[in-house]
C-alpha cells in the first residue's frame, strides 16, 4: 500500500523565539562593566583627594573674642600751689590783670612810670620803721612800671634785645613764655642778684622789678600776669 505523503508531512524547523546571544557578548559586557567601574572609582578617588586637599589648605576661621575692660575714670588731681585763695587785681587803664596773695597790699602809684606795687606783710611792717644798718626796706615788694612807645626811651638802641645786651646795664638776659606772652629776664648790673622782667605789647613796655632776690611767690605772681 502506497504511503500518502500528505498524511505524514515532514517536520518544519521554526526559528527560536529568543535569539541566542553571540558567544562574545558576555565578554563584551564584562569589559563594559569593568570600564564603568574603573571610571566611577577614579572619579570617586579624585573627588575624595580634592576634598581632602581643600580642607587642608583652607585656614580655619578663628573667632577672636575681645573683652573690653572699662577704663576707670580718673579724678583730676588738684595741685595745691598755695594760690587758690589769691586775689586778682585788674587795671583797666593799662589793660592787664595779675594775682597776688590775699595778705599782700596793693598800692596804686599815679607815678610817671610806676603803675602799682604789691607789698608783702613783712615789707608793710618795716616800711615805717626800717631797721638800722640796712639798705632799703626788708620784705618783698613787687613793682610794675609802664613805658609808652618804649623805643623813644631806648635812644641809642634799635630794639629791646640790643638794650638788654648792653653789659653796662644788664647781665645776660633770657626769654621765656608765660601765658603765651614773651618775657625777657635779665639781671641788673651792679645790684647783686636783683632781677627784672620785661614784656612788650605793641610798642608798650611793661617792666616787673623786685626789691629783693626773686622768690617763689614773685614767680607765681608774674606767672599770673595777663593782658586784657
Amino acid at each position: 500500500m502506497e504511503t500518502n505523503s500528505i498524511n505524514n508531512p515532514e517536520p518544519i524547523s521554526l526559528p527560536p523565539l529568543i535569539p541566542t546571544p553571540p558567544k562574545n557578548i558576555y565578554k563584551s559586557l564584562f569589559f563594559i562593566f569593568l570600564g564603568l567601574f574603573i571610571v566611577v572609582s577614579v572619579i570617586l578617588v579624585y573627588s575624595l583627594v580634592s576634598f581632602t586637599k581643600t580642607e587642608t589648605q583652607t585656614p580655619q576661621k578663628i573667632t577672636e573674642v575681645i573683652i573690653t575692660t572699662p577704663t576707670p575714670t580718673s579724678t583730676p588731681t588738684i595741685v595745691n600751689d598755695g594760690t587758690q585763695d589769691w586775689k586778682t587785681y585788674t587795671n583797666s587803664t593799662y589793660k592787664f590783670s595779675i594775682q597776688y596773695p590775699k595778705d599782700w597790699k596793693v598800692d596804686i602809684k599815679p607815678n610817671k612810670f610806676v603803675v602799682m606795687t604789691l607789698n608783702s606783710p613783712e615789707y608793710m611792717k618795716n616800711i615805717n620803721n626800717p631797721p638800722t644798718n640796712y639798705i632799703g626796706i626788708p620784705g618783698d615788694q613787687f613793682m610794675i612800671s609802664f613805658y609808652k612807645s618804649y623805643k623813644n626811651i631806648l635812644t641809642s638802641n634799635k630794639s629791646l634785645e640790643e638794650y638788654l645786651s648792653d653789659k653796662n646795664l644788664y647781665t645776660e638776659y633770657t626769654t621765656q613764655k608765660i601765658n603765651n606772652l614773651t618775657f625777657y629776664k635779665a639781671g641788673v648790673m651792679g645790684l647783686g642778684s636783683q632781677t627784672v622782667y620785661f614784656s612788650i605789647r605793641g610798642e608798650d613796655l611793661y617792666e616787673f622789678s623786685f626789691n629783693v632776690e626773686v622768690t617763689k611767690t614773685d614767680e607765681q605772681i608774674i606767672n599770673s600776669f595777663k593782658f586784657n
